[in-house]
């Protein structure tokens, strides 16, 4: 079975039609929101939905420390209502967390390195990660 058998099988399982139509909203969400900001890297977008309210939009950006920090501000600067977030631990990353003009919720997320926050000791929020990706910005 190809790939496009398969999504097109899902269909014929029992899945409210507003699901499918909240993962077509949430899909031109994104596309348009790329249309307009063609500044913005993307690596893989993930679409969430379990209702209307639920939904949510991931994107990974790709990079060394450097790039990925400036990738993850440039996307900060093209949201609203945008919080970052630093994980330090096995998997370290950072995040901003925001919105699409039209409400739609966002995470864009880039992996770093262990090397990449061997400084930090714990999570970081706010203005303490807004300011780190400025200094580690490409």
């Amino acid at each position: 079975m190809s790939n496009t058998q398969a999504v097109l099988s899902l269909r014929n399982v029992d899945t409210p039609t507003p699901l499918w139509d909240e993962l077509t909203r949430l899909n031109h969400a994104v596309r348009h929101h790329l249309h307009w900001h063609t500044e913005l890297t993307v690596s893989s977008v993930a679409l969430f939905s379990t209702n209307c309210p639920s939904s949510r939009v991931e994107i990974h950006v790709p990079g060394d420390r450097a790039e990925a920090c400036a990738r993850v501000l440039a996307w900060r600067e093209s949201l609203l209502d945008t919080t970052v977030h630093l994980e330090v631990g096995q998997e370290p990353k950072v995040s901003v967390y925001g919105r699409f003009f039209d409400g739609t919720a966002v995470a864009v997320t880039a992996p770093l390195s262990a090397e990449d926050v061997d400084d930090l000791d714990t999570h970081q929020l706010g203005d303490t990660v807004f300011a780190w990706l400025q200094t580690h910005a490409a």
